[in-house]
């Protein structure tokens, strides 16, 4: 991934990826995916440390954007299957993101 991208993650493009037929496919996504989940928290707790909470953003990602509830589903959807995936280096990953998931996204997303 570009280092340009890398700043504004398209959560659509890598949702998709993380269907890829190819496991090194599917291993970049996640773990890109994991990376930018880890930057929008660490963006919104530091937003939330100055007294403001970050706009929501359509899905896109971002500086200091929120990621929408719909889009919130679809990652959870995907970290979760990724977790029976063939691979056990994407496994591993999937795990990871778990975790990160789990203080990132608003908590409807994780009861569900």
């Amino acid at each position: 991934m570009s280092r340009g991208s890398f700043n504004n993650p398209n959560y659509n493009d890598l949702l998709k990826k993380t269907e890829h037929y190819d496991k090194d496919e599917r291993y970049m996504a996640i773990s890109d995916l994991c990376e930018a989940l880890k930057r929008n928290a660490a963006q919104a707790n530091s937003a939330e440390a100055m007294g403001s909470p970050p706009p929501t953003s359509g899905g896109t990602g971002g500086n200091t954007s929120r990621i929408d509830s719909q889009t919130e589903r679809r990652i959870c959807s995907a970290v979760l299957s990724l977790l029976d995936d063939s691979s056990n280096d994407v496994q591993t990953v999937a795990v990871k993101t778990l975790s990160v998931l789990l203080i990132t996204v608003q908590e409807e997303q994780v009861v569900e």
